[in-house]
């Protein structure tokens, strides 16, 4: 596999529609800054059975800024949106400002071929003190790598449980509900 400069990446946003809803700015050398989308949703409850209830907060809405504690964990998405396509894979990494403020930003395994919709992430504290989180700021990275030849079965096929296609904002688990 091999990791896209910014003029495929580029090429890939203006012909194919890799990635909406973004800014011409964000294209960095082999990657694409993405922003932190305005609703989280925060766990309020759990019940040990894997089951966690998840509040749903605008802080928009709220004109309230996030503070995230130490340890604390909410869900997030980007702002922009994917359209991966079935010869490429993504991934996203917190970008290294977030990381020094102690920020932890992660969205399990890849982003597959074929997925389309916002990232989730998951956004932890390591800080000793409590941070603040502004909507749309710049909260993580996109890079993109061929693969060495277009999947079979691109992430929204039947009989895959692609439950996370057509992702609209921040989407909850759905662990044991296969």
């Amino acid at each position: 596999m091999t990791v896209l400069p910014d003029h495929e990446i580029e090429f890939l946003i203006r012909e194919k529609g890799l990635i909406s809803g973004g800014d011409p700015k964000c294209l960095q050398p082999a990657s694409y800054d993405v922003h932190l989308a305005p609703t989280v949703l925060i766990p309020v409850g759990y019940y040990g059975d894997d089951r966690v209830e998840l509040q749903e907060i605008s802080v928009e809405e709220a004109s309230l800024p996030l503070t995230l504690w130490r340890g604390d964990m909410f869900l997030g998405s980007t702002v922009e949106r994917v359209a991966i396509p079935d010869d490429l894979v993504g991934r996203i990494e917190g970008c290294s400002s977030v990381a020094r403020a102690g920020i932890q930003i992660h969205s399990a395994g890849y982003l597959d071929p074929g997925f389309r919709g916002n990232v989730t992430l998951e956004i932890v504290s390591f800080w000793p003190r409590p941070l603040i989180l502004r909507p749309y700021m710049k909260i993580a990275q996109l890079s993109f790598e061929w693969l060495s030849s277009r999947c079979e079965r691109p992430y929204g096929s039947d009989g895959l449980g692609s439950h996370y296609q057509d992702s609209r904002g921040v989407v909850a688990s759905r662990y044991g509900r296969e």
